[in-house]
């Protein structure tokens, strides 16, 4: 340094933190995150909301709230790249402040099977779109929360929801140990004014399970297809799953 003189600074790494809300309904929600506070346990997390959380399920591992604010298990401070499922007894919004955006370029290591996690992106991308050409091949298929997309021949998607979104987590299922970083160039983006969300049935409350398996349905006979149209699936008197019939193939679960 001296008075008056000029230097040059080669780089700058910057840090982005945002302030972002994630709604979640009665029941069990498949979630993923666009960033983590510093602070990323789940007692710092759910600080405002924790008398409406139960327990958090991920893949190999869960954390239970034992009594008011304490919790036990082998997952209760939370990964970026990792999707949860979150028990709540009510309807609520989870507000996650400060927090540092994922790394687009983060390396995932998935095992044959089913690997739950969540996408760095901040509106959503289709399913093609995102995964590397290479690696688009070994995926057969994609479930979120009440919806799944399948791979059925090279590049071809099928399924209500053949698209990664923000606040969502996903099994995904591969069909051998790979690697990868996802293609998340802004160019890619789906147009944000797309609705994202399930829709449900007037009059039908969903019993969301952690559970899930679809079937998919390539053709309904005798249908008028100028009606509203809904498939819905039952266990025990409870509706478990539903989907819009617009058609073309849909998954039920």
């Amino acid at each position: 340094w001296a008075p008056n003189e000029f230097f040059w600074i080669d780089s700058l790494s910057a840090v982005s933190s945002i302030d972002y809300t994630i709604d979640l309904n009665y029941g069990a929600n498949l979630i993923g995150f666009q960033g983590l506070p510093v602070n990323n346990s789940v007692n710092s997390l759910f600080s405002n909301v924790e008398d409406y959380i139960t327990g958090i399920i991920t893949e190999g591992g869960a954390c239970t709230q034992i009594s008011s604010g304490l919790w036990a298990g082998s997952q209760c401070s939370l990964d970026i790249e990792k999707g949860y499922w979150i028990i709540t007894t009510s309807q609520l919004s989870l507000n996650i402040t400060e927090a540092t955006l994922a790394d687009p370029s983060y390396i995932y290591t998935l095992h044959e099977g089913a690997n739950l996690i969540s996408v760095p992106i901040e509106s959503s991308i289709d399913i093609t779109d995102a995964l590397p050409n290479d690696i688009e091949l070994y995926i057969t298929g994609v479930v979120t929360e009440g919806s799944a997309c399948t791979q059925i021949v090279p590049g071809t998607w099928i399924g209500s929801q053949c698209f990664f979104t923000n606040g969502k987590g996903y099994w995904v299922i591969s069909l051998e140990d790979i690697e990868f970083s996802f293609e998340l160039r802004e160019n890619q983006s789906r147009d944000k004014s797309q609705n994202n969300e399930i829709i449900y049935p007037e009059n039908y409350k969903i019993n969301q399970s952690t559970h899930q398996a679809f079937y998919f349905i390539k053709n309904i006979f005798n249908i008028n297809e100028s009606d509203d149209n809904w498939i819905l699936a039952f266990y025990n008197n409870k509706v478990i799953g539903t989907q819009k019939w617009n058609g073309y193939v849909i998954e039920i679960p």
